[in-house]
């Protein structure tokens, strides 16, 4: 439903300006270079019509930028990703996404070498963290161990498969 969603996006094009929608579609389309661009330029449309430079996503588009970022796999991304996760940081201190932020803050922190140790916290505890938080966790752990313990693997797929159960079959990819 990629061609639907591109054309209700070309449609309402101008109200969902900085919205960071067409990067989401893009990055989930695998088109990393063009989510990017497209995200990038939301923040630009975004921090324009707020008349402030710190503006910054606030739902699930954020997290999907800093993993476009990561993806690149660049010294800039890393560069600004810490920069981004920073400054949602300071700016929403306990936001949904806090958790996850807080870790790619930290990847970003490694991968660039500005932290030549990295520690992951105490996983999160199943019921008491989202599924994003906690997915993200996953992602982190393996990017910077190069596995994730058992634990975190069962319950990342379980909660994978509630999420492909509950129509969220993209997050489950």
């Amino acid at each position: 439903r990629f061609q639907e969603a591109q054309e209700l996006i070309q449609e309402h094009s101008t109200g969902l300006a900085g919205l960071g929608v067409t990067g989401w579609l893009l990055f989930i389309q695998g088109r990393n270079k063009e989510a990017l661009a497209s995200f990038r330029q939301d923040l630009v449309e975004l921090r324009r019509l707020h008349k402030q430079e710190d503006c910054f996503f606030t739902g699930f588009e954020g997290i999907l930028f800093c993993l476009a970022l990561v993806k690149s796999n660049g010294p800039e991304e890393f560069k600004e990703l810490q920069g981004y996760c920073d400054q949602v940081r300071i700016g929403e201190t306990d936001g949904l996404f806090s958790e996850a932020y807080e870790l790619l803050g930290k990847l970003a922190a490694f991968k660039s070498e500005k932290s030549r140790l990295f520690s992951l916290p105490q996983p999160p505890e199943p019921g008491r963290t989202d599924h994003l938080n906690l997915f993200v966790y996953a992602l982190v752990s393996f990017w910077t161990k190069g596995r994730i313990d058992d634990q975190i693997a069962n319950i990342t797929k379980e909660k994978l498969k509630l999420s492909s159960r509950d129509g969220y079959a993209w997050i489950a990819m």
